[in-house]
């Protein structure tokens, strides 16, 4: 971890044997699990780790295709603080809207508006300059707010961001047993990294149910 920041980011991801986290573009939770991205057993081992989490970042698709956040308490019996990062904000029937009761932030390139009838103190608004600032913008936030666990649902556009700004500590990969051979479908990175790639150290490996479940640390 970077002394400069006093928290651990995790990444927490699910993925084919061959990189995808979908079959398709804005593919539901239920149907990722009817297709075999995930079991039962990482859906336990997912909500054990947000009960221990400060704060977790997502991006806008994936809220779209799951509207609802974990309704589940941390250690400190309360909510995580959820950042979404979005470009074009969220329909107002979303039942994300309806959550007032969990800490919300919505980070956007412009100022994104809660729709009429939504509270707008219920639901933060961070404003970013550009793509590249996305990350260092969201951490200088958690700095500030001074949590110390904070966990990475990330996709393909919103992994790579934090991974080349050398900022991911540690990545808890669940390895499906599923071969997708799209290439128009979701990956756990899409974007650039380092010229020279960032090497993993294994912590940890176990199974269950066909699943693998991977803890790396994040080499440095």
């Amino acid at each position: 971890m970077d002394s400069t920041r006093p928290f651990r980011l995790i990444n927490v991801m699910a993925a084919s044997v061959d990189g995808h986290i979908g079959l398709e573009p804005g593919q539901t939770d239920a149907a990722r699990l009817a297709s075999g991205f995930t079991s039962r057993a990482d859906r336990q081992l997912l909500l054990a780790e947000v009960c221990e989490a400060d704060a977790i970042i997502m991006g806008a698709s994936s809220l779209r295709a799951n509207p609802r956040l974990f309704e589940v308490k941390n250690r400190k019996q309360v909510y995580p603080h959820w950042f979404i990062v979005s470009k074009q904000g969220f329909a107002a029937d979303l039942y994300f809207w309806q959550q007032n009761h969990i800490p919300r932030t919505i980070v956007s390139p412009a100022v994104l508006s809660a729709p009429p009838g939504v509270d707008p103190r219920s639901c933060d608004n961070l404003l970013v300059s550009a793509e590249s600032s996305v990350a260092a913008t969201i951490v200088a936030r958690l700095t500030k707010l001074s949590y110390k666990r904070v966990l990475l649902f990330g996709g393909g556009y919103i992994n790579p961001l934090f991974y080349a700004a050398g900022l991911v500590d540690e990545l808890k990969l669940t390895l499906c047993p599923l071969l997708v051979g799209n290439e128009q479908a979701p990956r756990l990175l899409s974007g650039p990294l380092p010229q020279s790639g960032l090497a993993l150290h294994l912590l940890s490996c176990t199974s269950d149910e066909g699943c693998v479940f991977l803890h790396y640390r994040v080499g440095k």
